[in-house]
């Protein structure tokens, strides 16, 4: 069996997935968290590897993901709905900031403004 395009999920042909974006995510383990994660490699059809980046070590994983994934979140999503995030490595939950962050990284977020994520 060989799959073609049309077999994966399709997704806004808009979307432009790069490594080192940045953006929210439910924890793929723990369902009770939404983390900050990154791109860490991006894959065909719209896949891509999150590199979960936290301060609980035990929780800093890579999962794979699909850019239309219900658990892939806009960056600021956690603070809009207030919910706490569980942010990067080296960083303050109480004074986490993603444009501070986004500025010392050298990062941008993740447009998904294409899906609908409320």
């Amino acid at each position: 069996m060989t799959l073609d395009a049309d077999s994966f999920p399709s997704y806004p042909s808009g979307i432009k997935i790069k490594r080192g974006q940045v953006f929210e995510v439910i924890h793929p383990i723990n369902l009770d968290r939404i983390v900050a994660a990154r791109v860490g490699q991006v894959y065909k059809h719209g896949y891509f590897l999150a590199q979960i980046d936290c301060n609980l070590p035990l929780l800093c994983l890579s999962f794979c993901f699909h850019i239309t994934s219900a658990w892939v979140l806009p960056v600021g999503f956690a603070q809009k709905h207030s919910i706490p995030l569980g942010v990067p490595w080296g960083e303050k939950e109480d004074t986490f900031d993603w444009e501070i962050y986004c500025m010392k990284k050298n990062a941008s977020p993740l447009d998904l403004s294409m899906l609908q994520v409320v």
